[in-house]
């Protein structure tokens, strides 16, 4: 299932189908058969986190300029504790080498504007919506995160800025896995 559910992402991300296209197309393959999970899924508004999305790039950039020598932009996805409550957030992050899943890459670490962190509430609609199905296994609580990101940035970061042809953009786990999103 793995490798099926990560082909159909690259394809969707080569697509120019919609982001609530994409997103029932990602929910469709993996709870066909449990309308109720799949109505949750759906349930979750990625309309207010790409328009949240945009605001929170557009203002990293434009405070914080990428420098001529970044090669890879790395949206990270990790989780951490904010009020005594697990949350899952983002961060921005940009490498002089295409390194980005690496321990090593701190050391190309070229650009980590200061407010390089965000928490888009639909992430953590998914997230509750996932330690709350029994029957979720690793893979769904794995998978679906780096789904829902990156269609959301697939939809939203070259309509807000332009970035040079050589800058690739890559979402996923800040300690781990990734996935490009193409130009």
């Amino acid at each position: 299932m793995y490798d099926e559910v990560w082909e159909q992402l690259e394809s969707l991300l080569h697509s120019q189908s919609s982001l609530i296209e994409d997103w029932q197309t990602i929910i469709h393959s993996l709870v066909q058969n449990n309308q109720d999970s799949y109505n949750k899924y759906l349930a979750i508004d990625t309309a207010i986190d790409k328009q949240e999305i945009k605001e929170w790039i557009i203002e990293t950039i434009k405070a914080f300029t990428i420098p001529d020598n970044t090669v890879v932009i790395k949206i990270g996805l990790f989780d951490t504790i904010y009020q005594d409550k697990e949350i899952s957030a983002l961060s921005i992050t940009g490498y002089s080498q295409n390194i980005p899943n690496t321990s090593e890459d701190a050391e190309f670490l070229v650009y980590a504007p200061e407010n390089r962190y965000f928490v888009p509430d639909g992430l953590n609609a998914l997230r509750s919506i996932l330690q709350s199905e029994k029957d979720n296994s690793d893979f769904f609580l794995w998978i679906l995160p780096i789904c829902y990101i990156a269609i959301l940035f697939k939809s939203t970061i070259f309509e807000t800025i332009e970035l040079p042809e050589h800058i690739k953009i890559v979402c996923g786990y800040t300690d781990g896995d990734y996935i490009e999103i193409p130009h």
